[in-house]
């Protein structure tokens, strides 16, 4: 059977990097598929024109609109004589110019958020009338949405117009490996090891989780931070910092060789990492942020506290250094979730199933 010319729009921000990753490799292996990869890339001055204005919280050019011109000038002079049977685009700010130009062809998303519904805790930016129908109606074209999270696909149905089949829940997916991650050596003073990653250091709850670390658990417990933006001080107790892990290196080799991963991040929608450490076999502890509840399980592969709640954090790592056979127990729980629900050869693949069927349908 000749394979069908699927067009994949993905976006080059934040963690929807890690997004095209994934898919480029998965899609890559299939048979059925002859991909095309636009890959959304903002020129510096893009950059600062979609940026929210710290005042107003509103942008100069709204992306949605930017790359509905954007998109739809190269789909004109090159895209539309590929004879694509379908298009997947991440996220929907790339996928308003396919619903004006390419009608015919099914078209999924994939998201994290959406504009409507209750922002707090988020960037909170100001969207205009016009903004938020140009949103709804990307939305409605589509075939299947793919949210990220059960939070957004509630988002989805409760705010928009939408046939409930339409929303199919695809999570952050990572590589899970068949064996069980090789540990490391156990850290040299005897204390376990409490793992932070985040270059975004005070939006992902450095600070608090820093301050947390050495006031109650400096003497129990080693801090590894991985960050850019992380100033470490000379009077930081058992605190070691690396600015940069190569991604692979990161999943495969350091995270390992933790005992626990921690994240209280006021700001996310569904992070990445907290999967890789699912699938690494460290337990994590996080807040009910966002779609993190699905990453990670409450009181099953770690602890999902609320939004600011630092005396829970301090309480719940606490528990972990303390009870050895608990972590053990968590750490199982948490490489069998990722098995299970996270991996990204088995949901990625379902995904473009279900993209195939509505291609031929």
């Amino acid at each position: 059977m000749k394979p069908l010319r699927v067009l994949f729009v993905l976006s080059s921000s934040l963690g929807w990097r890690t997004y095209q990753r994934h898919i480029m490799e998965i899609v890559s292996r299939r048979a059925d598929i002859e991909p095309d990869f636009y890959i959304c890339r903002p020129g510096n001055a893009e950059k600062l024109a979609t940026r929210p204005m710290p005042v107003m919280r509103r942008r100069l050019i709204d992306p949605i609109f930017l790359w509905e011109r954007r998109l739809q000038r190269w789909w004109q002079t090159r895209g539309r004589h590929r004879g694509y049977a379908a298009i997947h685009v991440a996220t929907q700010l790339c996928a308003l110019a396919f619903v004006q130009v390419a009608r015919n062809i099914p078209l999924t998303i994939a998201l994290d958020i959406t504009r409507a519904g209750d922002r707090t805790g988020f960037d909170r930016v100001r969207f205009s009338s016009t903004s938020l129908a140009a949103e709804s109606e990307a939305l409605g074209a589509a075939a299947h949405l793919f949210p990220m999270s059960r939070w957004c696909a509630r988002r989805l149905t409760e705010n928009y117009a939408l046939n409930g089949a339409q929303v199919v829940v695809v999570p952050p997916s990572v590589e899970v490996p068949a064996d069980e991650p090789a540990r490391g050596q156990p850290s040299p003073n005897g204390l376990v090891k409490i793992a932070f990653i985040g270059n975004d250091f005070v939006r992902k709850g450095g600070p608090g989780l820093v301050e947390v670390h050495q006031q109650y658990l400096a003497d129990l417990a080693e801090l590894h931070i991985v960050s850019k933006r992380f100033s470490p001080r000379d009077r930081y107790r058992n605190v070691h910092h690396y600015p940069f892990i190569d991604n692979n290196r990161l999943s495969a080799e350091w995270l390992p060789q933790m005992d626990i991963f921690c994240l209280p991040t006021s700001r996310d929608m569904s992070s990445w990492v907290i999967a890789e450490a699912a699938a690494a076999g460290v337990p994590a502890v996080t807040f009910g942020v966002g779609g993190m509840g699905d990453l990670c399980v409450d009181g099953t592969t770690g602890y999902v506290l609320p939004r600011g709640d630092f005396a829970g954090v301090r309480d719940a790592l606490r528990t972990l250094i303390e009870r050895p056979e608990l972590r053990r127990q968590l750490a199982e729980n948490a490489r069998r979730h990722a098995r299970t629900s996270l991996d990204r050869e088995k949901n990625y693949g379902a995904m473009f199933s279900t993209m195939l069927a509505s291609a031929s349908g």
